[in-house]
């Protein structure tokens, strides 16, 4: 009996530092995608200063045609800002919200009392809890 409490202890230990783990990349994945994210709007912003640059020229020359293919120009890059912010949000939202449906765990749970023979589910419901 004293053996079985010193592997549930050690396995509980282990459990906790797993998650502890889990948490910190979460948190290193976070940080990642704000200099992603950073990088990103510095590139996007040393663009439009170019843009603008170009579009005062164009604007003192009063060429149309130029002045038309740089406002696309900037509307492109706007666009690709929104894309890749779009994703950056997505992407620091999925790495700092780990959720799991309900439903999945204890589908999981039933799946490997039944591989186990386990008749009871009931109480290993009861024992996974207690973790």
């Amino acid at each position: 009996m004293e053996g079985a409490r010193i592997h549930a202890e050690n396995a509980i230990r282990q459990k906790n530092q797993a998650l502890n783990y889990l948490r910190m990349a979460s948190r290193v994945d976070a940080v990642a995608s704000r200099v992603q994210t950073a990088v990103t709007t510095k590139k996007v912003t040393q663009s439009m200063a170019g843009v603008v640059k170009s579009m005062d020229a164009a604007m003192k020359s009063m060429n149309l045609e130029k002045i038309s293919s740089l406002m696309d120009k900037f509307e492109k890059q706007f666009e690709d800002l929104d894309v890749q912010s779009s994703y950056m949000e997505n992407t620091m939202s999925s790495t700092t919200t780990v959720t799991v449906p309900q439903n999945d765990v204890d589908h999981l749970m039933r799946q490997v009392a039944d591989e186990a023979g386990y008749v009871n589910i009931t109480v290993l419901f009861s024992v996974f809890q207690k973790f």
